[in-house]
């Protein structure tokens, strides 16, 4: 999709999604930039990335106006060597494909 934005740093892969138009479209950049940043420092951080995103884009939006009214909404999840992390925000959810059934893992 059009300004979507999916991003692989070690084990976590996060999706990236604008709401807002082009001003949406801007968010995510500064979101997938913070998420990189933020998971090269701590790998196994996922929800840390993406509230180092959060304030990454609302640190833009104060600083910029025109930025104002565009956000993203993500989700993202975290291979562990036993276990797996999902983290997200807005309203994006992630799904779980196993056999030929689909589960909402998050609400």
């Amino acid at each position: 999709m059009k300004g979507d934005a999916y991003l692989v740093v070690g084990s976590a892969s996060v999706v990236l999604d604008p709401v807002g138009g082009a001003r949406g479209e801007r968010a995510v950049r500064v979101a997938r930039d913070a998420c990189i940043d933020a998971l090269e420092r701590a790998p196994s951080d996922l929800p840390g990335a993406l509230e180092a995103a959060n304030a990454q884009v609302r640190q833009a939006a104060r600083e910029d106006t025109g930025l104002l009214g565009g956000t993203c909404s993500a989700v993202g999840v975290l291979l562990g060597a036993a276990s797996v992390t999902v983290a997200w925000a807005g309203d994006a959810c992630a799904l779980r494909y196993r056999g030929s059934t689909l589960t909402r893992l998050t609400q």
